[in-house]
């Protein structure tokens, strides 16, 4: 997205506070400029001094690039701006897509799409935009902790009305449907039938197997 020159008229909806008070001179200094001859230059350079008054965003061990290189004016306009926070487009997705074309291309071409890239908060349903101690900047520790976030209740899909089963309720009720310790095959070791827990024989063969009541 080509960014357009900020404008020092205050007309936006969301305006940085030393913007809205007319301090300006809380981010530039007046007194010699700079070696480009810009007489407003900053009195320090980004991204300190962005962090003289916010609360630094590198403190994990995985930064998204733009956080990385210090280059908080990649997203976020210092003075004015119609989105919230001041950035450039909307948060939740096309901000998102002005650098990740690829997902915006896959999001629209796809027939069945992730609820969670439609949903609220959309790519920060899952990632974190700035950063994260976990892979591709997840909000969580595994893609299934990020998963049974929202699958923690029944859910209506968009594409065909289907109710989605409440999955967190599922495994806690079913812990062995995914995955056993101590059976191959993910064989439970009991089977329920109404009120009776049977117990599973599990016989091996060249074909798999099977398995039965005992």
């Amino acid at each position: 997205m080509k960014k357009q020159k900020s404008s020092i008229i205050p007309n936006k909806k969301v305006q940085h506070l030393p913007f809205k008070i007319g301090q300006c001179t809380i981010c530039h200094t007046e007194k010699n400029g700079n070696k480009n001859g810009n007489k407003y230059a900053h009195s320090k350079e980004q991204p300190d001094l962005c962090y003289m008054c916010h609360k630094r965003k590198d403190t994990k061990s995985r930064v998204h690039g733009p956080v990385a290189a210090g280059m908080c004016t990649s997203c976020h306009d210092p003075h004015q701006e119609n989105h919230r926070f001041r950035l450039f487009a909307d948060r939740r997705f096309d901000l998102c897509v002005t650098c990740h074309a690829d997902k915006k291309e896959w999001v629209v071409k796809v027939k069945n799409k992730h609820g969670a890239v439609k949903i609220e908060n959309r790519c920060l349903n899952c990632h974190d935009p700035h950063v994260s101690e976990n892979e591709k900047f997840l909000k969580k520790t595994t893609s299934m902790d990020i998963c049974l976030s929202c699958l923690n209740k029944k859910i209506k899909r968009e594409e065909d009305g289907t109710i989605l089963m409440n999955m967190n309720k599922h495994l806690d009720e079913n812990p062995d449907w995914h995955a056993t310790k101590d059976l191959p095959h993910h064989i439970r070791k009991y089977m329920k039938f109404g009120k009776i827990k049977a117990p599973l024989r599990y016989i091996p063969a060249k074909t798999g197997g099977s398995c039965a009541p005992m």
